[in-house]
């Protein structure tokens, strides 16, 4: 059952923004505003947490003008909590579109499924060229985008777990990432390269970062996964995991320039 406790989705949203660090972020009167130079979602989207003073409509001005005077589509990530509580029919009105729905799972980890540990399977607090290289060649980013996602993903303050699984050729063919902060262990981009898929690899990758986090101190696990990606869903729901929440963006699109 989805659990729509405000405090809870706050907390969570509070934890993931910290473990995926956006290049800028400025605070205004209770919502974060996140740029990353068009690098995912969540980095580049107005996070609505907490009530503010502001006029509503004046708030939402001041992010539109924001976003597009740094070239960016204007975007909210909303979810249950988001405040104030009439913030979506709001943006609705102004034309701004709901998309990329996405479920956010929690896996209690001392009484989850965590499969024995898989020596295929390489983890380290340290980010290496190689994992970044196969990240984003698996992610399908180019240069540009690489160079914004080793900044990122350098600037994450809490513990990080970054681990690999490698082909018979030593070849990187499968990484993650896990982000521990007190009792959580946030899971973020897990991805396989589509010839090694179907062999029980995101598993086995996904079960030594719930380890590592549990073995790092954390009681609970959290990851966000696309409702539209089945083969992750069932794949996440197998291991233990049930959803939370959801969360989902309001986007409203660039205004064409004048000739």
């Amino acid at each position: 059952m989805t659990n729509n406790s405000h405090p809870d989705i706050t907390f969570l949203e509070e934890l993931s923004i910290n473990a995926w660090p956006a290049l800028r972020t400025v605070v205004y009167d209770g919502w974060m505003l996140r740029f990353s130079n068009g690098y995912s979602r969540r980095a580049n989207s107005c996070h609505a947490l907490y009530d503010g003073t502001i006029d509503t409509e004046e708030k939402i001005l001041f992010c539109q003008e924001m976003y597009n005077g740094s070239g960016l589509e204007s975007a909210f990530k909303l979810t249950p909590a988001s405040r104030p509580e009439n913030l979506e029919p709001l943006l609705e009105h102004r034309g701004y579109l709901r998309g990329a729905e996405t479920s956010v799972q929690t896996l209690d980890l001392q009484g989850g499924v965590v499969d024995d540990r898989a020596d295929s399977v390489e983890l380290s607090a340290r980010m290496s060229d190689e994992w970044l290289t196969a990240f984003c060649m698996m992610r399908g980013l180019d240069d540009s985008k690489k160079s914004i996602a080793s900044i990122m993903l350098s600037n994450i303050v809490p513990g990080r777990g970054f681990a690999s699984v490698r082909d018979v050729k030593g070849r990187i063919v499968a990484c993650g990432l896990a982000v521990r902060q007190g009792k959580y262990c946030g899971l973020f981009d897990i991805v396989t390269d589509t010839g090694s898929r179907g062999k029980g690899i995101g598993r086995r990758l996904t079960g030594d970062l719930l380890r590592w986090g549990r073995e790092q101190g954390a009681e609970k696990a959290y990851l966000q996964v696309m409702v539209e990606n089945i083969p992750a869903l069932r794949l996440y729901s197998s291991i233990g995991f049930h959803e939370a929440y959801r969360y989902w963006y309001r986007t409203k699109h660039l205004p064409e320039r004048a000739a």
